[in-house]
């Protein structure tokens, strides 16, 4: 049978229908990924801990082997001719007074030799109370391993299975959705592109102006695929917050997006980044850029990660945002599920779900923000 050709709005339905799909194995793809990477330094911890125990019973035993020197050494020269008694201490006595000081002299010993012994006996105690804690954390690090083998197995499955779904696909839907990818991709581009110029001239405006605490024109609002968030400034944030911006930057904050800017126009991945050297064949998540333009190995980090590593510095205000700090967001039920790096004036470059791209900052679902570095 001749194939039957689809009319324009079949083959769309198709197309929207496929795309929604990949979408959701894509999605499922990249909430493992970061879970694997999360379980990854989780176990990081767990071996760093183990390490750290490891030196310490080290050191104790070092402590425990020279109170054992100690107290052979006093039994030797306090015991040469055997047992020593009341009687005999009497009988050797040349004087009341000598007699005295003997007794005293034995008490002491005693005394000390009670305490080497009791010290022994208290570093033997701790010794085999942190060898108990250290066997529970080799346990909980062998279930650390098949959670982290499970959660990788598991992320493979899910990259797979939308691999499989799109080899299913007829070629005149592939070639639509890539197309329909391609044109997203060079729209966000454009988009970035337009939004980089009015953020450095505005930023040019900004730090030659002798009133940077005037107010500049508010940030305008882009749409972002990823979640569908609406990226726009919080109203009247791209003021005086631009100059501080500019004046805060270390050399190492501008390296740092500087970095994150060469990527710019690259595609969106689900897991980590590949940087082949050109952005027409690399590709990038939200975490990954970060990772990227910090110049760490892919899949170092996730959302969730970099949030714990801003920490006490988070600030939840964007008009105290600086220049290069980390800004983070809820999405698909996690919080935080996003993040991009702050260029000031409101504006973000991260990737958005389709390429990466310099946008602005969303009100609705920025949780905070702060410097990494």
């Amino acid at each position: 049978m001749p194939a039957i050709a689809l009319t324009s709005d079949e083959l769309q339905a198709e197309v929207d229908d496929a795309q929604a799909k990949i979408d959701d194995l894509n999605s499922e793809a990249e909430q493992t990924g970061y879970e694997l990477i999360d379980a990854q330094a989780s176990l990081q911890d767990t071996q760093d801990s183990i390490a750290s125990v490891q030196s310490e019973i080290a050191s104790k035993q070092s402590e425990l082997d020279q109170a054992q020197s100690e107290l052979s050494q006093v039994v030797a020269s306090s015991y040469k001719t055997g047992d020593v008694n009341l009687l005999s201490v009497l009988m050797n006595s040349k004087s009341f007074d000598e007699f005295v000081s003997l007794i005293h002299y034995a008490d002491k010993v005693s005394e000390y030799q009670q305490g080497v012994v009791s010290e022994v006996k208290t570093l033997k105690s701790q010794l085999e109370d942190e060898q108990a804690q250290l066997e529970s954390q080799q346990q909980q690090e062998q279930e650390e391993v098949q959670a982290l083998s499970d959660k990788k197995q598991a992320s493979e499955a899910a990259i797979q299975a939308a691999e499989d779904y799109k080899d299913q696909l007829s070629e005149e839907v592939k070639e639509k959705i890539a197309e329909e990818e391609e044109a997203a991709r060079q729209q966000a581009l454009a988009q970035s592109q337009q939004t980089e110029t009015t953020l450095q001239a505005s930023s040019s405006t900004a730090a030659t102006s002798s009133d940077s605490g005037g107010s500049s024109a508010e940030a305008t609002s882009e749409t972002g695929s990823e979640g569908s968030a609406d990226y726009s400034a919080d109203e009247g944030s791209s003021g005086s917050n631009t100059t501080s911006s500019a004046r805060s930057a270390t050399s190492s904050a501008s390296e740092m997006v500087a970095r994150a800017m060469e990527a710019r126009g690259s595609h969106y991945t689900y897991s980590g980044y590949i940087w082949t050297g050109s952005t027409s064949t690399s590709y990038f998540t939200c975490s990954g850029l970060v990772d990227f333009a910090l110049g760490r190995s892919s899949h170092s980090d996730s959302p969730e990660s970099l949030y714990a590593q801003v920490g006490p510095s988070m600030v939840y205000s964007i008009s105290e945002l600086n220049y290069g700090d980390l800004v983070f967001f809820n999405w698909a039920g996690r919080s935080p599920g996003h993040v991009g790096i702050y260029l000031g004036n409101g504006e973000m470059i991260d990737a958005d779900g389709s390429s990466v791209v310099v946008r602005g900052v969303t009100t609705s679902s920025f949780i905070g923000g702060g410097p990494i570095i």
